[in-house]
């Protein structure tokens, strides 16, 4: 694809690739990881906080997935991350983070093999040209699914699940799960993840409420939201990833947010404190014309309606009712 068909923000300018790519575009940034982490995996893994509280977020750096695997290059298209213990004296040094993305409609019944792949790719990456001994040891794996499909997730998130008790020999009892190894993964179902159960000011959060909007008087509320949580550095940067894929989604219900992508008036706006006034402003003008819109289709469609029964009930149209049958 050349240059000329992507946007200011790298996305493509084909509609049926930017959504997907602005979401990686969003999860190519240290701050999206950093809010899945934080944000939603120390609230609903179980006992999480033990190693969050040790991870020194500003280490977080991407790997090159194209170095690790040349051969896979072109299907190791999601996020590889790693970054540091801040106290690795009793523990490891390094967490590598896989952020895998999925956008389709249907559920990958094999992502946790997939997963796992992945992770054996990395660490045979970690390893090569050197010699293990019986001290060395492969740094902890943390496997992210983040999917927005329509459809339910349902696949298991764990590799042991795909082998099935009829397909393993007779076992006393099941081992352990492992864990960090790849064998299993977390997942962000963001169309099911309610935004109240999440921080305020959270860029996860900001994605579930953009895909749960249902209605046209959604969009200034999330927008709101929008340029309070993406103000500043780093977070600031996403803006011109978010506002344009969020259009996308607010023009299903005819609304047009390309001026938020004058970034200038929007930081003068906001410097004056009327930013939140100038969005709601412009598309409460944009509802209300909508609305008058359908209104005045409503009215005409009843008028051809009167119309048409007026001819019906005429003299020459009941005569050529009568004839019809």
């Amino acid at each position: 694809m050349s240059a000329s068909q992507h946007d200011s923000a790298g996305a493509p300018t084909d509609a049926r690739q930017r959504h997907d790519q602005y979401q990686k575009l969003y999860f190519g940034h240290p701050a999206a990881v950093q809010d899945a982490i934080v944000g939603y995996i120390r609230r609903f893994v179980p006992n999480a906080e033990a190693w969050i509280d040790r991870i020194d977020f500003s280490t977080l750096e991407p790997m090159p997935t194209e170095t690790i695997d040349k051969a896979y290059r072109s299907r190791f298209n999601d996020k590889l991350w790693r970054v540091r213990f801040r106290d690795a004296r009793d523990g490891p040094k390094w967490l590598c983070i896989i952020v895998m993305m999925e956008f389709q409609s249907s559920v990958d019944w094999f992502m946790a093999l997939r997963m796992q792949s992945y992770a054996v790719r990395i660490y045979e990456y970690a390893w090569a040209g050197r010699r293990p001994t019986s001290e060395s040891r492969l740094p902890p794996i943390l496997g992210i699914v983040v999917y927005s499909g329509r459809t339910p997730w349902c696949a298991t998130q764990r590799l042991s699940d795909l082998v099935g008790p009829g397909t393993r020999p007779v076992e006393p009892a099941r081992p352990e799960m492992p864990t960090f190894t790849g064998e299993s993964y977390v997942l962000i179902d963001l169309q099911r993840l309610d935004p109240a159960d999440l921080p305020e000011d959270d860029l996860v959060s900001l994605l579930a409420l953009a895909y749960g909007m249902r209605d046209m008087r959604e969009v200034a509320p999330i927008v709101d939201k929008a340029l309070r949580v993406l103000r500043g550095t780093p977070r600031g940067e996403l803006y011109d990833v978010f506002i344009p894929w969020f259009g996308m989604l607010a023009k299903r219900f005819g609304i047009d947010l390309k001026f938020l992508e004058d970034k200038d008036m929007i930081a003068k706006q906001e410097a004056e404190g009327y930013e939140h006034l100038l969005v709601e402003d412009r598309i409460q003008a944009q509802i209300d014309r909508i609305a008058a819109q359908g209104r005045e289709e409503a009215r005409a469609e009843g008028l051809e309606r009167e119309r048409s029964l007026l001819r019906a009930l005429s003299p020459g149209g009941m005569a050529r009712t009568q004839c019809s049958k």
